[in-house]
């Protein structure tokens, strides 16, 4: 509970963040009761690129050795796409996003992603996009 608290007293500085998470990360139980961590900072602070980027490796470390058809994946998907609700012109996000999809071999929902995100992003970034857009199956 007072990490809670000195969190939502210093919620400007993205270092006191970054070092809420890590260390309340070190342990797997929950906050008594609370919302769990990983969606506490989600909720609360959906505007750092940072907190969503590693937040979203946690999730997909948490679901890669599942089978791509378990609803684990259909979750992670979800939570992509609230991200990229804010995250919408931040290419590291798409590429995770964009991989994970390939990872699972949708391909019609990776090129409708890949032209989501070709429209959301500047035209300097899109080489990044294309690179997934081309090698993907």
């Amino acid at each position: 509970m007072a990490r809670i608290s000195i969190f939502k007293e210093n919620c400007a500085c993205f270092n006191t963040t970054a070092s809420f998470r890590t260390s309340c990360s070190r342990s797997p139980r929950q906050l008594q009761g609370e919302i769990p961590l990983s969606h506490f900072s989600e909720i609360t602070y959906s505007f750092y690129e940072q907190l969503w980027y590693s937040y979203l490796n946690e999730r997909c470390a948490a679901v890669r050795p599942k089978h791509i058809a378990s609803k684990a994946f259909d979750a992670l998907g979800s939570v992509f796409e609230r991200a990229l609700v804010t995250m919408h012109k931040m290419p590291r996000i798409w590429e995770l996003y964009l991989n994970m999809l390939a990872g699972q071999r949708v391909i019609t929902m990776v090129r409708h992603t890949c032209d989501r995100a070709l429209a959301a992003l500047p035209v300097t970034q899109h080489g990044r996009i294309w690179k997934i857009y081309l090698v993907s199956p």
